[in-house]
């Protein structure tokens, strides 16, 4: 009786481990890109391979969890259905890695510098172009109902591994632009003319004018009278420090520095890294449960690029 059952328990065992790994790959693949794009939101950040990889074994080890956590209720038992999935959570994550990428390039276009949102783009296209090759691939053997053949096997993972390098090659191919030292300004002798800026956080003129106009704001309706006012365009993504910033500055946020309301302490990547820009609102959540964010101050200002006249 033993010796029948000692090969069932071995069995059930290499199939629990089978089972494991499969639902754990998507997770790993996840948490690799999350951590690349992670450099590119944060370019003062070393890009080396001891960083890279302290980096990316804790998202692999959060993104693992959540994938085995996800995928293992519609694979439990079933490890032939789990072979099956496999290339399909693939294409589902690289198609969302690929669109959170196509985001941050779009809507972070000025808190990035050109360089680096540039390759950010390509990095995307790329990853497109793996979602949709994994898409094709897992389409036709699931219509078919067709075994994956070993061209299918070795070349749908060799695809996984290139999206990851072409991840990490597209960000070390970033090199910072270095700025040449400014000139210094030369003084005006005219006297300047007074100018005076008002910013209130929250209010729009299709607020302020009514309550002027009625008296019952004499500061700003005085203002509003001898001064001009306009409705200007604000840069998105609206996030309340850089924009106050870009005011004072006249700089954009790539150029002072500042890109984001908070701030989080990176020695664990790092020693005396900081981050600015995460890759999603989850990581947000999670980083801040361990390591509180610390509201942005004025450390985080690049003084480097700024070009301010010597006498303003």
């Amino acid at each position: 009786m033993d010796e029948n059952q000692v090969p069932q328990v071995s069995v059930g065992v290499d199939r629990g481990w089978r089972l494991a790994a499969l639902t754990a790959l998507p997770g790993l693949l996840a948490g690799a890109h999350l951590s690349s794009l992670l450099f590119f939101l944060n370019p003062e950040l070393p890009f080396e391979l001891a960083p890279w990889l302290r980096s990316t074994a804790i998202y692999c080890a959060a993104a693992t969890l959540v994938s085995v956590v996800l995928l293992f209720p519609f694979t439990v038992g079933r490890g032939d259905r789990a072979q099956r999935l496999l290339p399909w959570a693939i294409t589902i994550l690289l198609a969302v890695i690929a669109t959170i990428e196509w985001l941050h390039a779009s809507r972070s276009s000025y808190f990035l510098p050109p360089g680096i949102n540039v390759r950010l783009i390509k990095a995307a296209s790329w990853l497109t172009l793996a979602a949709l090759i994994y898409f094709y691939t897992a389409l036709l053997h699931t219509l078919h109902r067709r075994r994956y053949g070993w061209r299918s096997r070795i070349g749908l993972p060799l695809l996984a591994l290139l999206s990851v390098y072409v991840m990490a090659e597209r960000r070390e191919a970033f090199k910072a632009y270095a700025r040449p030292t400014p000139l210094p300004s030369v003084v005006e002798l005219e006297r300047r003319p007074t100018l005076l800026v008002v910013g209130l956080d929250g209010a729009s003129l299709d607020a302020v004018l009514p309550l002027a106009r009625r008296g019952r704001l004499p500061f700003l309706s005085r203002i509003l009278e001898e001064g001009v006012y306009a409705r200007p365009e604000s840069l998105p993504p609206v996030h309340r420090s850089p924009l106050w910033t870009t005011l004072a500055t006249g700089k954009l946020p790539f150029r002072h520095g500042v890109v984001a309301n908070t701030t989080f302490r990176a020695d664990w990547i790092a020693p005396d890294s900081v981050l600015q820009i995460l890759p999603t609102p989850l990581s947000r959540v999670a980083l801040n449960a361990v390591n509180p964010a610390r509201p942005v101050d004025s450390s985080a200002v690049s003084y480097t690029h700024l070009t301010l006249p010597t006498n303003a």
